[in-house]
């Protein structure tokens, strides 16, 4: 499935607060991206942003910064990313909004 169709669908899933979905396709996403390399940033900034604020790990999103800042291409990538680390400083919220069970992977 194209990147930009699995990365709508991770968004869809979570909106509907369907986190574990969210991460499945965004992950999808990740590995198909090499169709579309554009739309590499986008995909590691959001599963940042899932892993900082649904998990509370602030480890696996400062690796997704990592990903997204070798990805980046342009000026609106890489002011996305110095929004990204500004919030990794803060650290994560104290308590996950999700139970997703194998942060590790992330």
């Amino acid at each position: 499935m194209h990147p930009r169709t699995l990365q709508g669908l991770a968004q869809a899933a979570y909106a509907n607060r369907d986190i574990t979905s969210a991460i499945g396709f965004y992950l999808r996403a990740w590995e198909a991206v090499q169709d579309e390399p554009a739309l590499a940033p986008g995909i590691a900034n959001e599963l940042a942003y899932v892993c900082l604020y649904d998990l509370s790990d602030a480890e696996a999103a400062g690796r997704w910064a990592m990903r997204m800042e070798a990805s980046a291409t342009n000026d609106i990538d890489l002011a996305r990313l110095g929004l990204l680390r500004t919030r990794l400083a803060s650290g994560a919220p104290g308590k996950a909004r999700s139970t997703f069970t194998s942060v590790a992977a992330l």
